[in-house]
């Protein structure tokens, strides 16, 4: 069951655990690719499109080179997904184990 009053009293701790996620997150790189690699989309942890690399010829066929974008986008962006889920993971334990210290530290 959640403490709301051990929440108000960590109300600092919280902020300063969410800034190093978004810190985290906005400096990691993912990956996702399409077309057998001819399509490589680089975004963050934020889901934040940073590069894409096209295989020169694919301009040519522009309907194909636009599904083979979107496709590595999507796969990029659902590693960043899977990736903002694990760091929330690591905070919501290290935030339990944080409280938990204070909570032992007041009554004993």
């Amino acid at each position: 069951m959640i403490d709301i009053f051990s929440l108000v009293r960590n109300i600092g701790k919280i902020e300063s655990l969410r800034d190093e996620l978004l810190t985290r997150l906005k400096e990691k790189r993912v990956n996702g690719q399409s077309g057998g690699g001819m399509v490589e989309v680089t975004c963050n942890g934020m889901k934040d499109v940073l590069d894409i690399k096209i295989e020169k010829g694919l301009e040519k066929d522009v309907a194909m080179l636009a599904d083979l974008i979107v496709s590595a986008i999507s796969q990029a962006q659902k590693k960043a997904e899977a990736l903002f889920l694990e760091e929330i993971k690591d905070l919501i334990l290290n935030f339990n184990a944080l409280t938990k210290e204070g909570l032992s530290r007041e009554r004993g």
